[in-house]
């Protein structure tokens, strides 16, 4: 007869998920395959009901973890029967907060060349100050809490070829529900000057033709030199 040690969790990566569940977790442990008697070893999330978990190897585990209200929750590894209340003591725990969902990004559009600041609008959800992040389409930035709004982050928009993106934030590695869009563009280049000669007096109209294209939202200005003026788009 061959005994197995009963199966132990000693760590979980990442420590936080959404309350809405669906997210896979990484368990480092010990004793975590088959029990001695043939028995599926099974997780218990906090309050919820022992969910199967994929076996990796004797030391490592993951599973995607159920739903389960805010707030923290006790790992459990359970062969049969109920487990000593010595182990619930030591058990790691895995910290739910509130999903977030996004509902917003401002500017929407930015340059192919990147370098734009945008500021993703969430609900209250978990917009923490800790590893925020933005992705843009397939590029991961790293973001901060914006000062004006608790619900908000911003970041900058990384270089990519023009067309729409998927835009998304995350708060310790947790994704928010739902996405935005940002659409990269062409930049704004002059192609010509009429007239290029002018009194240094100012007060000339003068007709820029140019390349690219106009962005969505924001005034429309020439600069002349250090000079910012308002301009006016004609066609």
């Amino acid at each position: 007869i061959v005994i197995v040690p009963p199966p132990t969790v000693i760590a979980v990566q990442p420590p936080f998920v959404g309350d809405s569940g669906g997210a896979v977790i990484h368990l480092t442990g010990a004793h975590l395959g088959a029990a001695s008697d043939g028995d599926e070893v099974t997780i218990q999330v906090g309050s919820t009901p022992p969910v199967s978990v994929r076996v990796v190897s004797s030391v490592i585990a993951s599973l995607e973890v159920p739903e389960h209200m805010p707030g923290t929750a006790i790992i459990v590894p359970r062969v049969a029967g109920d487990v000593p209340e010595s182990r619930l003591s030591s058990a790691p725990v895995l910290e739910y907060v509130p999903d977030a969902y996004i509902i917003g990004a401002f500017p929407a559009d930015g340059i192919e060349t990147g370098g734009v600041l945008v500021a993703v609008h969430m609900d209250s959800g978990n917009v923490g100050s800790n590893a925020l992040s933005c992705t843009f389409g397939p590029s991961l930035v790293a973001a901060r809490r914006t000062s004006e709004s608790q619900s908000a982050v911003e970041c900058i928009s990384p270089a990519h070829s023009r067309g729409f993106v998927p835009l998304n934030a995350a708060s310790n590695g947790i994704r928010a529900q739902g996405t935005a869009s940002f659409d990269y563009r062409l930049e704004m280049t002059a192609v010509s000057i009429e007239p290029d000669v002018i009194p240094t007096t100012g007060g000339t109209l003068v007709t820029v033709v140019a390349h690219g294209e106009v962005a969505q939202v924001g005034d429309v200005s020439c600069r002349f030199g250090l000079e910012v003026v308002p301009a006016q788009i004609l066609s």
